[in-house]
């Protein structure tokens, strides 16, 4: 896989990130393997090539390639993704039977951040 195939799908991925369709102006989407395939102008997107085009989009046009359930992923923007809520570590301290962290800051993942 030549890198100038991923940097071309880097680019394509970020257009449609700022492109109106499905009833918004921009913003998260979902592309099928085989539609990352064609952005990457290949027959079939490998796992290892999807890696690649992962790590790129996010170094490079600053969105997040997350996989979800049956050859579907997920794209968002990073710092969308960043303002996502925040697991407590006394929270997740006691999903795993850890004694919590003695210095934790108060928490502020408690507001509701309007997710969509």
């Amino acid at each position: 896989m030549a890198r100038a195939n991923i940097d071309q799908a880097v680019e394509d991925l970020h257009r449609l990130y700022s492109t109106t369709f499905g009833g918004k102006s921009v913003g998260r989407f979902t592309v099928t393997r085989d539609q990352l395939a064609g952005l990457m102008r290949v027959k079939v997107a490998h796992d290892k090539t999807i890696g690649l085009l992962r790590e790129a989009a996010l170094n490079d046009a600053d969105l997040v390639l997350g996989q979800c359930a049956g050859g579907l992923y997920g794209v968002v923007g990073a710092r969308k993704a960043a303002r996502w809520r925040k697991v407590p570590r006394a929270t997740l301290a006691a999903l795993v039977g850890a004694p919590p962290d003695s210095q934790e800051e108060p928490a502020d993942d408690e507001a509701e951040d309007g997710e969509e």
